[in-house]
């Protein structure tokens, strides 16, 4: 048998042991069981990252522990005489059980056949101490149950406080219903949905396994929160990272499922970032985040169609045009930010023509007769009235973004001028909407920001900070394409929003909101956080996006000598302090 070169313990980085797959990190400079080291193996260097060891940390460790388990052995020291009559050795049955599956080799084999023991240079006492932080005394379990614990507060302060609102009375144009709630929550709306349409049909059961799978996906989606509201609390990324692939192997069985609680799960997945730590190979073996968000977009096509045909009461058509309003934001804001055709309406003329966008427009039409009252200078909005702002504000975005979507679409496709004006008249006329009717009671609520309850402040935020998103998305796209005639007839629109983006998200990073662990009645109960409106941001990646633009209106600026270096390095460190207090992996989703 030819001989091959023994394979040294822990020799391998620890992305190539978690992938199965060869490392030359030894060849690189890179010693066994070295558990520092500044350098990469090829793998790892291709990828821009450094070579991490703590597996190997972790398993010294835990061999100390089983050896102390084994009391029978001796441990061998650098030489004999560092040998005490209570120190054990580790026998090699122990060793191999520890590895990561791969015979190991402790030593050189003699010639005799008997192999000699590892010599190891540092006592178990000095292995412990160096480890002691690391040692694993809250379990993976542990972070379990403060995922359980923490995970629905998140989603409700996080993403179902702005969005719930979205969807209520004063949010959605297409139901005029003055007694309805102010705030609905979106599980709450999509239950009711398949609980409507499970009274005309037979019960399937694989509906009970589906809501079991909305809960996977709302701990999944408030799980990269989780580091900033318990930041000392260990293993959290691998919990994190088991309940992202649970749920990942769920999501076929929930697209080949059509109901109202299967759009808001593959939403949410689609929402929820690859966590740390996952390689390519594994994110590209499996659905895609992106295929679960257009998946959802169809099954609201379908279940639109198919209730057509079953005898629900007003109740349900109230529900389900909520719902469909949901689903024309996430499709407007897919379109948007991705660069690609709206599913659940048209592009070109969409944000004029087809019903969805006439009575978006009739809504704000109609809320422009309603205040003009509010427009006078001595009106003080109240907290009611500040929510019907906001509301409107949020519908007024949404209208904004189709239009400009519209407009990118006109100019990635190259149509016909007259089309690409059709769409650029459009979003002239949302501007002016914009200015003169939702800008003006939009100060009027910022001026008492500080006396509205945290909610509406949080809401006022995210509304500001996506619509002037949206404008400067639609002058990146002018200035690629070359079209300085369009560009130059916003110049002052294009002013404006580069300065409310970055009053928006300094604000943002000066708020505060407070979430309770727990709450039952009136009474809290439980821990308490505090965390600025930036780090719980339903959206993190719309801030990255925003932030990356105002990076370059900075740029742009300082090089044309509008600021000096002093203002230009404040403004910058603003814009990195607001990415710092983004929860991990923002970018990525």
């Amino acid at each position: 048998m030819r001989n091959r070169p023994r394979r040294k313990q822990f020799s391998s980085c620890d992305a190539c042991r978690q992938s199965r797959v060869a490392c030359d990190a030894t060849k690189r400079g890179h010693q066994p069981n070295q558990t520092t080291w500044n350098g990469a193996c090829s793998r790892c260097l291709s990828r821009n990252r450094k070579c991490t060891f703590k597996v190997q940390k972790s398993s010294l460790v835990s061999m100390f522990l089983l050896a102390n388990h084994y009391g029978t052995y001796k441990w061998i020291g650098k030489s004999t005489s560092r040998l005490g009559k209570d120190e054990s050795v580790i026998p090699v049955s122990v060793i191999g059980d520890l590895s990561d599956g791969a015979p190991l080799e402790l030593g050189n084999e003699a010639s005799n056949g008997r192999t000699e023991n590892h010599v190891y240079e540092t006592s178990p006492s000095e292995i412990v101490a160096s480890h002691e932080a690391q040692l694993p005394i809250p379990t993976i379990e542990s972070g379990d149950t403060l995922l359980a614990q923490w995970s629905k507060q998140i989603y409700h302060h996080i993403f179902s406080s702005i969005f719930g609102h979205c969807l209520g009375r004063n949010g959605c144009p297409f139901v005029n219903n003055p007694p309805s709630d102010i705030f609905l929550a979106p599980t709450k709306l999509f239950k009711d949905l398949d609980a409507y349409i499970d009274k005309q049909q037979a019960p399937r059961e694989q509906d009970a396994q589906i809501e079991q799978f909305l809960d996977r996906a709302i701990q999944a989606f408030a799980a990269r929160w989780l580091p900033v509201t318990t930041p000392k609390t260990p293993h959290l990324q691998e919990v994190i990272k088991k309940n992202w692939r649970a749920l990942r192997r769920d999501m076929l069985r929930v697209i080949n499922h059509p109901s109202y609680c299967s759009v808001l799960t593959l939403y949410l997945f689609g929402q929820t970032p690859v966590p740390a730590g996952v390689t390519s190979e594994e994110e590209s073996d499996g659905i895609s985040s992106a295929v679960c968000i257009q998946t959802a977009l169809l099954h609201i096509q379908q279940l639109r169609h198919s209730c057509q045909f079953l005898n629900l009461p007003p109740a349900f058509v109230e529900l389900e045009s909520r719902a469909y309003w949901a689903g024309v934001m996430w499709d407007t804001t897919n379109s948007l930010l991705l660069n690609i055709r709206s599913s659940l309406t048209s592009g070109l003329k969409g944000a004029c023509l087809e019903p969805a966008w006439k009575l978006a427009r009739g809504f704000l039409a109609s809320f422009h007769s309603k205040t003009e009252i509010w427009q006078k200078k001595s009106f003080e909005a109240s907290e009611e009235e500040a929510q019907q702002v906001i509301s409107a504000a949020n519908v007024c975005s949404v209208y904004t973004w189709k239009t400009i979507a519209s407009v990118k679409e006109a100019l990635r496709e190259g149509v016909e001028e007259s089309d690409l004006m059709f769409s650029w008249d459009a979003f002239l006329d949302a501007l002016d909407v914009f200015k003169s009717t939702i800008r003006p009671l939009m100060s009027t609520c910022q001026k008492r920001l500080h006396f509205l309850g945290q909610v509406e402040r949080l809401k006022w935020y995210h509304v500001v900070l996506e619509y002037y998103l949206g404008i400067l998305l639609l002058v990146e796209t002018i200035e690629g394409a070359g079209r300085q005639d369009l560009l130059s007839k916003i110049v002052e629109t294009r002013t404006g929003a580069e300065l409310e983006s970055f009053n928006v998200l300094k604000f943002g990073l000066e708020s505060r909101y407070t979430i309770t662990e727990h709450s039952t009645g009136t009474e809290l109960v439980g821990k308490q956080i505090s965390v600025s409106f930036i780090a719980i941001d339903p959206y993190p990646t719309h801030v990255v996006a925003l932030v990356q633009l105002m990076t370059k209106a900075i740029k742009r600026r300082y090089q044309q000598g509008d600021i000096k270096q002093e203002v230009h390095s404040y403004l910058s460190s603003t814009l990195l302090k607001v990415l710092e207090e983004l929860p991990p992996n923002s970018c990525v989703v």
